[in-house]
């Protein structure tokens, strides 16, 4: 619970992100997916852009070279995860923010088809 509120509240680093994605890489049947999972998610959320947990998760959100990468990288359909439909839980939003092709939509339903097949 603590680590969903510390997430939400904007305080949760670049490198705890990279960390929370390698863990529930790597320990997929761990009961506290059911807490890392959200938290990790969490850090993604929409907030008031003006407010400190906003301005906190724009900053993660739009660390192209670092964060943004490295969720790229893992969650990339040639990258082996032990259970996929943790893997598949997320969206792309460059395949998003371009959903006016609908190649785009397609492309992004079939990665996570993918994902989810293994």
């Amino acid at each position: 619970m603590v680590y969903y509120q510390i997430t939400r509240l904007g305080y949760f680093s670049p490198n705890e992100v990279q960390k929370s994605i390698d863990w529930l890489a790597a320990n997929p049947n761990d009961t506290m997916k059911f807490y890392i999972l959200p938290a990790t998610l969490a850090a993604f959320h929409p907030e008031d852009p003006h407010t400190f947990p906003g301005k906190a998760r724009k900053n993660l959100a739009t660390d192209l070279k670092g964060t943004i990468a490295y969720t790229q990288r893992q969650l990339a359909p040639t990258t082996n995860w032990k259970e996929h439909s943790l893997k598949a839980t997320h969206r792309d939003p460059m395949l998003e923010n371009q959903s006016q092709q609908d190649s785009k939509t397609e492309e992004l339903e079939s990665q996570i088809w993918s994902a989810v097949q293994g």
